[in-house]
């Protein structure tokens, strides 16, 4: 016989409060690109740049043989109350795919905002995103749709989908990186021309 007895109501989720408890609402297929994000006040700082316009971000992968890793910051008009991550990048890595350690940067950068904005109710707003590699910024194009036969097509996807669902605006600009030639200034954000140095 059917149990036809009021049901046990259910306790509404609780919305995250701090950084930590909004990286493990995540997803857990999410979860290795932000297991080592940090920030001394849970992002508030870097919500409030997103918010303003004024928020910039750089990230950079690393590959020997087949180990990968990618790290990021994000930061507002001055690098106080940053958000700092690293990660390992999912594998399989094949020897050489410098690229896919690059992906995983930017897939953690997107992560992370998507994280911000909600816990600290950022609902628009416009983030600069840095890199110096300039086929890593295609899937940030307004018009960009992973391609069936692409390299790296499940990075690609799911940095697609981020994308989508991510509330803020993303500007890409192309950067000087370590290997490009001496460039002469070092900036800590981005210039009026729309250069952007990383800091070394």
């Amino acid at each position: 016989m059917q149990d036809i007895g009021a049901s046990t109501p259910q306790q509404p989720a609780v919305a995250p409060s701090t950084l930590q408890t909004a990286i493990l609402d995540l997803p857990p297929t999410c979860l290795w690109a932000e297991q080592h994000a940090q920030s001394d006040d849970h992002g508030l700082t870097v919500a409030r740049a997103i918010a303003q316009g004024t928020a910039v971000a750089v990230s950079d992968g690393s590959l020997c043989y087949t180990l990968g890793t990618s790290a990021f910051v994000i930061e507002g008009a001055t690098p106080d109350h940053h958000v700092l991550g690293y990660n390992r990048v999912p594998g399989p890595v094949e020897e050489g795919d410098s690229h896919r350690c690059k992906l995983a940067g930017l897939y953690a950068i997107v992560t992370m905002v998507n994280c911000l904005c909600p816990l600290h109710s950022v609902t628009s707003g416009i983030i600069t995103i840095a890199r110096d590699n300039t086929s890593a910024l295609k899937p940030t194009a307004v018009n960009y749709l992973p391609h069936p036969r692409q390299k790296n097509l499940d990075l690609m996807q799911a940095l697609w989908r981020s994308l989508q669902e991510s509330p803020v605006t993303w500007k890409p600009v192309h950067v000087y990186g370590h290997q490009d030639p001496p460039f002469p200034s070092i900036s800590e954000g981005v210039s009026t021309e729309g250069t952007v140095c990383v800091r070394g």
